[in-house]
C-alpha cells in the first residue's frame, strides 16, 4: 500500500517497504500514519515546537481513524519526532530529535538481537572505511598532514576522519556507531589510538596510499574489534530519561531481557497486556508503551481476538532507519550530500554482501535475475541487502534514503531513465551473487557514479 492510498496530501507516493524495512502487508496502519507525518515534517521543514494540527485536523487531513492515529502518535513520542500536546493551542508539535535516542533504540534492538556485536562491529567497519574511503577519493592537495599538528588528542580516530570528509552525513554515522560503541564495550584511549594508528593513517591519507591507507585502517579495526569482543557487556545502559518515558524503557528491557534469557521458548505467544502488567508489576498506559516500543523495534507484534496478546517476532531496524533524517534535517543537509554518504555506504553493503556469498559459495539460483520479482533497482537492492545480512548498517543507508524522499533535489536535477538503473543494478547483484567482490563493487561505484547526475550542474554530468 503506498501512501497516496490511505489520504496522503502528497502527489508523491513514498515506497513503504523502503522506510521501513518491511514487507508492505506487514506495515500497520498506524506505522504508515507515523511515517507520513515524518515526510511532513521533514519535507516541509518545519521547526521545533510547530504545530502539525489537532488530532481531529490531522485524522482529516490523512484520512485515518482515532486508534490508528493515537498509535501513530505513539510511535513518534517514542521515537522523540513528535508529542502530543494538549490544552489551547495545543496539538501534535514536533520536537528535537534527540541523538541519545537513536543510541538508546539501537541498544534495545542489539540486546534483542542476539548477533549484536558481530553486527556493531561490521556496521562500524564499513562505516568508517567508507570514511577513509572518501577521503582517499578526494584529491592529495585537500588533505592536509600539518592539520594533525593542531588535532586535539583527546579526539578518536574516526571522528577526526569524519570531520575532514567535510560531509555531516558521514559524521553523524560516525558519531552513531561510536557511541553505540562505546555504550556496548568501553573504548580505550584515544591518545594510543593516535600514537599507534592514527598519525600514520593520516599522513598515508594525505599522501594518497591508497592501499597503504588501507591496510593501516583494518590493522586499527581489527585491534579495536579484539578488544570490544572481550569487554562486550550485554546489556545495554541506556540514557536518562523522564516521566513515563524513562518507566516504558525500563519496562521494555526487562522484557527484552526474559525473551533474551529464554530462547527455547515452546510458543511464540508472550501474553496478553494484562498477563505482562501483572508479570512485571506495571500499570496498563506503561506496558502499552512498552510494547509499543518494541513493536516498533520488530520484537513483537499484537495478536487479534479471543486469545490475543502479544506474540515475539525477529528484531528489525525500522525504527532506526526512520530517526536518522530527522536527525540529517536536524543539520539541513542536501540531498547531495546525504547521496554522497549512501554511495560510499552502498559499497561498502555490495562488498559485504559479495564476501558472504564467496565463502559461502556463488549463489546456484542465477537465474532468479530472470524472475518478475527482479524488474526493479528497489527489489534488487533490497535482495543485496539481505545477503549483506546486517540490518543496522543497511538502517543507517536506509535513513538517508528516506531523508532524500523528503527533501527537494536541485532545480537542474532531472530524473533518469529507469531502464539504465534497473539494468546497472542487475549487474551489481549477478557480481555478488556470484562472489565477485571487486567486480560488484566496480558496478556499484560505476552505478552510483552514473545516477550523481541528478545533482550534477547541467554540463558537467557524467555520460
Amino acid at each position: 500500500m503506498e501512501l497516496r492510498e490511505i489520504g496522503s496530501p502528497y502527489p508523491n507516493a513514498v515506497d513503504l517497504s523502503t522506510v521501513t524495512g518491511r514487507a508492505n502487508e506487514d506495515i500497520k496502519l498506524a506505522h504508515k500514519v507515523a511515517v507520513m507525518l515524518q515526510h511532513e515534517i521533514i519535507s516541509e521543514g518545519l521547526c521545533v515546537g510547530h504545530s502539525l494540527g489537532t488530532a481531529a485536523e490531522i485524522r482529516s487531513r490523512y484520512s485515518v481513524g482515532r486508534w490508528a492515529l493515537r498509535e501513530a502518535v505513539g510511535i513518534l513520542e517514542l521515537r522523540g519526532i513528535a508529542r502530543l500536546r494538549i490544552g489551547r493551542g495545543g496539538g501534535l508539535v514536533v520536537m528535537e530529535p534527540n541523538f541519545s535516542d537513536l543510541v538508546n533504540l539501537t541498544l534495545l534492538y542489539l540486546y534483542a538481537n542476539r548477533g549484536g556485536a558481530r553486527e556493531i562491529s561490521e556496521a562500524r567497519r564499513s562505516v568508517i572505511t567508507a570514511v577513509v574511503k572518501k577521503l582517499l577519493d578526494c584529491s592529495p592537495s585537500s588533505a592536509d598532514p600539518k592539520c594533525l599538528g593542531d588535532v586535539d588528542q583527546a579526539i578518536d580516530l574516526p571522528r577526526f576522519l569524519a570531520a575532514q570528509t567535510g560531509n555531516g552525513a558521514f559524521e553523524l554515522a560516525v558519531e552513531f556507531v561510536e557511541c553505540v560503541r562505546e555504550a556496548c564495550a568501553p573504548s580505550r584511549s584515544a591518545t594510543d589510538d593516535w600514537e599507534n594508528y592514527g598519525k600514520n593513517l593520516w599522513l598515508l591519507i594525505c599522501r594518497n596510499e591508497k592501499d597503504a591507507a588501507l591496510s593501516k585502517l583494518d590493522e586499527f579495526l581489527t585491534s579495536d574489534e579484539q578488544r570490544m569482543a572481550k569487554t562486550w557487556k550485554g546489556l545495554p545502559e541506556l540514557s536518562k530519561r523522564s516521566g513515563a518515558g524513562k518507566l516504558a524503557y525500563r519496562l521494555a528491557l526487562e522484557i527484552l531481557r526474559d525473551v533474551v534469557e529464554n530462547p527455547d521458548r515452546s510458543d511464540d505467544f508472550f501474553g496478553s497486556e494484562a498477563d505482562i502488567g501483572m508479570q512485571f508489576d506495571a500499570t496498563a498506559e506503561i506496558v502499552r508503551q512498552a510494547i509499543r516500543l518494541i513493536e516498533d523495534l520488530g520484537v513483537v507484534a499484537p495478536r487479534r481476538g479471543r486469545y490475543g496478546g502479544v506474540i515475539l517476532r525477529p528484531p528489525n531496524t525500522a525504527s532506526i532507519a526512520a530517526l536518522i533524517p530527522h536527525l540529517l534535517a536536524q543539520k539541513h543537509l542536501s540531498v547531495a550530500t546525504c547521496f554522497e554518504a549512501a554511495s560510499f555506504l552502498g559499497d561498502e553493503i555490495t562488498r559485504l554482501a559479495a564476501r558472504r556469498l564467496k565463502e559461502t559459495g556463488p549463489s546456484k539460483n542465477r537465474k532468479s535475475l530472470l524472475a518478475e520479482d527482479y524488474t526493479d533497482a528497489m527489489t534488487i537492492d533490497r535482495k543485496i541487502q539481505a545477503y549483506a545480512e546486517n540490518p543496522l548498517l543497511i538502517s543507517i543507508e536506509r535513513g538517508m534514503g528516506f531523508y532524500s524522499y523528503t527533501i527537494e533535489p536541485p532545480v537542474f536535477a532531472k530524473l533518469l531513465p529507469m531502464e539504465r538503473v534497473i539494468a546497472m543494478s542487475r549487474r551489481v547483484l549477478e557480481a555478488v551473487e556470484a562472489g565477485d567482490v571487486e567486480a560488484a563493487s566496480t558496478a556499484t561505484r560505476e552505478r552510483f557514479q552514473w545516477m550523481s547526475v541528478r545533482f550534477t550542474t547541467p554540463g558537467q554530468a557524467p555520460q
